[in-house]
């Protein structure tokens, strides 16, 4: 899903008059921050059996050097705004949680609700959790462990987490199939709510 939605963001972000924006801001995206996943079928891990979301704090170069790499580029040039996307498989919507000052992430989670029916703000972890479900995060993966909470802390931007549905969305707004389709879709409209936001 995640390399559907980037697609989709890609179409947008060069299919519109984004000259101010390229003008304001440079773009920094990682197609696949796992490509082990892709070409050995690990669900979470890479070929060395690290999950790349819980080594944000001190990544090591030998066994996790895709986020090492990542890490030292984001030092090098600053983060100003961030967006990690996952597939989930516990949940059946597609949320975001945030990290950010002044609710800059809760208010593009409203927005990017307003925009695209497949997206929802009503369940994420914590009201999942609450609900009966587990939260991904009950193994302390915060603070700086993981991708969004290492741009948060070290850089003070908005980072926010999506997890897009491996399975039918069960959100009684969503107006379309949830496939790769709906992936590419909710990448544009992830575009179209950035815009809007800057």
């Amino acid at each position: 899903m995640a390399q559907w939605i980037l697609e989709g963001f890609i179409k947008s972000l060069y299919s519109s008059d984004t000259t101010d924006l390229f003008e304001k801001y440079t773009f920094f995206i990682v197609a696949n921050m796992n490509p082990d996943v892709s070409l050995i079928g690990n669900h979470r891990t890479n070929a060395l059996g690290k999950n790349l979301n819980r080594c944000w704090a001190e990544p090591s170069q030998d066994m996790c050097p895709e986020v090492y790499w990542l890490q030292a580029a984001m030092l090098q040039y600053g983060v100003d705004f961030f967006f990690d996307i996952h597939g989930g498989e516990a949940i059946l919507h597609n949320f975001m949680m945030s990290k950010s000052v002044k609710l800059a992430g809760e208010k593009f989670k409203q927005l990017q609700a307003e925009i695209d029916t497949n997206f929802q703000v009503e369940y994420d972890y914590d009201s999942y959790k609450t609900s009966g479900g587990t939260s991904c995060c009950d193994s302390g993966c915060g603070k700086s462990k993981t991708a969004t909470g290492f741009v948060f802390e070290t850089f003070g931007a908005t980072s926010l987490l999506l997890e897009a549905s491996y399975k039918n969305l069960q959100s009684p707004n969503s107006k379309s199939d949830w496939d790769h389709h709906g992936c590419v879709k909710l990448g544009e409209s992830l575009f179209i709510t950035l815009q809007q936001t800057f």
